[in-house]
């Protein structure tokens, strides 16, 4: 059989296929080494460049993140319980897929030691176990005292309370218990805002983060509702209290009074 004048595959031909960079599928004649649309086996080497260079910058934006992540980490040995909870919940700020890995690059000494052991586990009971040994003995019990305490200090934003409260809690709890009775009330009961308070909690609503959300809604209308600060855009009548008028009215007419009985004394000199 003769390929002189061949320009596409046999019936009984294998044909290779090739996917592009940008998705589509190239069907390459294995005799003239041309696609279907026309690209030469040097089109495709370009093709494959270009993933190579994909490859290449992708590699740089991981390691970039990855320097990113260690230093708003930072490192911990393990020796100060303050600082070992710090970087702990530095860590749980992460995405899910790079905590492992950036408490692995940024703990030292003992703590590596012990982290090198359970790097096969998931972050959340890595987490508890190194609190454990490093915090607290008792961590997720001292957490839950934490929580039960916690109270909205004089001049904190909802929002850093809120958040304060999830990080105890998540501390506390692996999950959820069915039963969130407790934690709604020790939630409300630390708000300030006592009103606010009361009125979600006629909600009744079953779980803590229905009651969350609620607060958070309602500390957002009540937002909306505070009375603005009147700016003096166009010339306005200062207001006056009546009282302070009418004695105003009554001195301006003895202070003319008086002008004129000066005038008189005057004329009657000459």
């Amino acid at each position: 059989m003769e390929y002189d004048s061949f320009t596409g595959p046999q019936a009984n031909e294998t044909i290779r296929v090739k996917p592009e960079a940008n998705g589509r599928r190239i069907r390459i004649n294995e005799f003239t080494l041309e696609s279907d649309e026309g690209d030469t086996e040097s089109d495709l080497e370009i093709n494959r460049d270009e993933q190579d260079a994909l490859k290449f910058f992708s590699a740089i934006a991981d390691v970039s993140a990855t320097e990113r992540f260690i230093k708003r980490v930072g490192f911990c040995d393990g020796d100060k319980p303050s600082r070992t909870l710090e970087w702990l919940r530095a860590i749980d700020r992460l995405p899910d897929n790079v905590q492992v890995e950036i408490a692995l690059q940024t703990a030292e000494s003992t703590i590596h030691s012990s982290l090198r052991e359970l790097k096969n586990a998931k972050w959340p009971k890595i987490k508890t176990l190194l609190a454990n040994r490093y915090v607290n003995a008792n961590f997720s019990e001292a957490q839950k005292e934490a929580l039960d305490r916690l109270e909205q200090r004089p001049g904190e934003g909802l929002y850093n309370h809120i958040t304060t409260f999830e990080v105890l809690l998540n501390e506390t709890y692996q999950a959820l218990p069915l039963d969130q009775t407790s934690l709604i009330r020790t939630f409300l009961s630390g708000l300030s805002d006592r009103d606010m308070a009361k009125s979600v909690a006629r909600k009744k609503l079953r779980t803590l983060p229905e009651v969350v959300k609620e607060v958070r809604q309602h500390y957002q209308d009540d937002d909306l509702l505070r009375p603005r600060k009147i700016s003096k855009v166009h010339a306005i009548d200062k207001y006056e209290n009546p009282q302070v008028s009418a004695l105003s009215v009554v001195v301006t007419d003895l202070v003319n009074m008086q002008k004129e009985t000066n005038a008189q004394i005057a004329a009657l000199a000459k």
